[in-house]
């Protein structure tokens, strides 16, 4: 190498060493000091101080608190929007609300299920509305957000205008007007800074872009810096080796050039050695400053949470307060029916037995007939009539009888009804109470799956925080997180399975007693509906005792089988002791019942009674003009019977008689000078043995 060139070689790092000098002359708290012609952004914060916001937005800047260490990022902007119509400002939730109340309604109201394109548009209208209330309605009705970091603004502003260059060159290619893209990505920019300061869905998520962004671009510039400077000192490195190896070291110049050299170097290595002790420092400082804001944050989380859990213990207390008022006058309303039932209860046990009381003075039915005799035309015997009086006054008797019984019965029904109705009240009260139970159980179990989560996710942040570069550590992360997700699906899906057989459970119990309570209605129906038709049938059997009884006079037996059926009927027990009742007793028994009748009850017996005589009486003339044509025939017919008998030589105790009714029986009987009283069964053995 010859002198010329180890000349301009030297003359080269003289040149340079200037610029590697001016290195350890900055600062190390500012970074970007070492690369001017890189630090745009410091250029496009004025601009965006000062340039006003748009939809009317006003911004007012507080006075600046610069802080050493953290530069400008500490600055507080306060914000004044104008606030929309009072009447607009929640326009969109009540429309979508109101849209959301009529799907309801409407899948209510169909029986069948909405057919696949009704889904769809119903949940693309749910989607629009929620968009209109999370997206368009922050922006058109801004509300600002307080206390964003710059830093945030600032990121979500370079991201915009990203995006905005980046599509550019994808549409339009190498070949796209330079001044409209970036007055595009200028204005595109400016509407994403405005956006990430209003509150919203939109609002937090370009916050976290842009802060995502400026954590980006710092270490992008970092990198960057340390890259320049480490290039700068390996070519003043190869520079020194270069000189170091030429023949013409004997030089003085030469000697001080190197010597120079080496010490700017050196330099160069303690700038850069002092830049990582700061930057490291300063990443230090970092952590510190993002845990204490978590800190905050996650206290005023924990403020705000407390704050709505004793608002919600407070809403809680007062519809617990409100139920127990409604349960209060709920309980009085219903022991208020109670006492008035008591006392409805005890005024008819007192009417039942002044009854009784008054039932036990006698009633002389003998001189009742008598007079009622007396005032009839007399056209059939006494004894007759005194039947026919009897039988009349029995079946009022009777009447009343059942009418009591069925006011009785009525009034166990109604008591019956009131006591279901109570236990229904008191089932569907303890069923709310459960269900209400069972709601703050899920509430707390949801609010504690909750906590954890949020616990969970603040582990993982701080875990991420504190150790962002562990490959390993990070991979253990995403399998613990995968297993946890893992275990509380499990644990959701056994829940739910538990709920499902609960639910399953208490379906079956409420059909299993349903069915109970329909068999015991059902059982009970069939009691009642056999009960009427057995006392339809001993009223048929009495009719047609009756109708067949065409005897002009009475006997006794008939007359003590007329009055135990007019006790049956009255529902008198036997003396003890006898077997029948005597004709005194029943006149006594009737006079207490004619006793208990008003003046208006007795005209109307008195009516009653005069129309079944008169009645009575024609009836008997009918019978009678009947009776000689039936006896005609039948007399012709024993005639035809006897003579067969005779020629045949047939004994007529073969002769089926059960066919025959008691008439018949007793018109055979009377033509052959035997008893007529009695039974059909006693005819007919009376028939057989003669």
């Amino acid at each position: 190498m010859t002198k010329a060139h180890a000349q301009a070689i030297a003359i080269a790092a003289i040149v340079a060493l200037p610029q590697t000098a001016s290195l350890s002359f900055h600062p190390p708290s500012v970074k970007w000091s070492l690369h001017p012609p890189l630090q745009w952004s410091r250029l496009l914060r004025p601009t965006a101080r000062h340039r006003p916001a748009p939809f009317h937005a006003t911004l007012d800047k507080s006075e600046d608190t610069t802080d050493t260490f953290f530069m400008d990022d500490g600055n507080e902007k306060e914000w004044s929007v104008k606030k929309p119509p009072p009447l607009s400002a929640d326009s969109f939730q009540r429309a979508r609300l109101a849209e959301q109340l009529r799907l309801s309604k409407d899948l209510s109201s169909k029986s069948s299920p909405p057919p696949r394109e009704t889904d769809e548009e119903s949940q693309l209208s749910l989607l629009a509305s929620q968009l209109t209330t999370d997206i368009l309605q922050p922006l058109l009705y801004p509300e600002i957000e307080k206390e964003v970091p710059p830093k945030y603004i600032l990121g979500a502003a370079i991201h915009g205008s990203f995006v905005t260059v980046l599509t550019a060159t994808l549409l339009f290619g190498l070949s796209l007007p330079l001044v409209e893209t970036m007055v595009a990505a200028f204005s595109v920019g400016i509407v994403a800074a405005y956006v990430s300061i209003t509150r919203g869905k939109s609002g937090e998520v370009l916050r976290e872009i842009g802060r995502y962004t400026m954590d980006f671009t710092d270490a992008a510039l970092e990198r960057y810096g340390e890259f320049e400077a480490g290039w700068k000192v390996e070519k003043a490195s190869k520079a020194m080796e270069t000189l170091s190896k030429v023949d013409i070291i004997e030089n003085s110049a030469v000697k001080s050039v190197l010597e120079q050299a080496d010490r700017a170097v050196q330099e160069v290595k303690r700038a850069e050695a002092e830049l990582e002790a700061a930057a490291e420092k300063r990443k230090r400082a970092l952590v510190e400053a993002s845990e204490m804001i978590d800190n905050v944050e996650r206290a005023k989380m924990e403020a705000v949470r407390l704050a709505q859990e004793e608002k919600r213990r407070a809403d809680k207390e007062e519809m617990e307060n409100k139920r127990l008022e409604e349960e209060r006058l709920w309980l009085e309303e219903q022991n208020r029916l109670a006492e008035e039932r008591l006392l409805a209860r005890l005024d008819e046990e007192k009417r039942i037995a002044e009854a009784r009381r008054l039932m036990k003075n006698p009633v002389d039915y003998y001189a009742a007939a008598k007079l009622a005799y007396e005032s009839s035309d007399k056209s059939d015997g006494f004894y007759t009539f005194r039947s026919n009086y009897l039988k009349t006054t029995s079946a009022m008797v009777a009447q009343k009888h059942k009418e009591r019984q069925a006011a009785a019965k009525l009034e166990t029904e109604r008591l019956e009804a009131e006591r279901l109705e109570v236990e229904e009240a008191k089932r569907l009260e303890a069923e709310r109470l459960e269900a209400e139970e069972t709601m703050r159980l899920e509430a707390e179990q949801a609010a504690q799956r909750a906590a954890e989560e949020q616990k969970r996710i603040e582990a993982a942040k701080a875990e991420e925080k504190l150790w962002p570069q562990n490959a390993k550590r990070n991979e253990l992360r995403k399998k613990r997180n995968k297993r946890l997700e893992a275990e509380e699906a499990k644990r959701l899906e056994a829940e739910e399975a538990a709920r499902i057989e609960e639910e399953e459970k208490r379906a079956e119990e409420a059909a299993r007693h349903e069915a109970e309570r329909i068999i015991r209605e059902e059982e009970a129906r069939l009691m009642e509906e056999q009960a009427a038709a057995a006392r339809e049938a001993v009223l048929l059997a009495e009719q047609q005792d009756y109708m067949d009884d065409e005897e002009d006079v009475i006997d006794d037996e008939d007359w003590e089988a007329s009055v135990r059926l007019a006790n049956q009927l009255a529902g008198i027990e036997e003396f003890e002791g006898e077997e029948d009742i005597s004709i005194d007793d029943m006149d006594d028994f009737l006079k207490v019942e004619l006793d208990d009748l008003t003046e208006d009850e007795e005209e109307l017996l008195g009516k009653a009674a005069r129309e079944a005589v008169r009645k009575y009486e024609e009836e008997m003339r009918m019978k009678k003009s009947q009776k000689q044509a039936v006896r005609s025939s039948w007399d012709e017919e024993l005639v035809v019977k006897s003579n067969v008998q005779e020629e045949g030589g047939e004994d007529d105790s073969d002769f089926d008689y059960s066919q025959m009714t008691i008439a018949e029986l007793k018109d055979i009987l009377r033509s052959r000078g035997l008893k007529v009283s009695g039974k059909k069964g006693e005819l007919i053995e009376r028939l057989k043995s003669s």
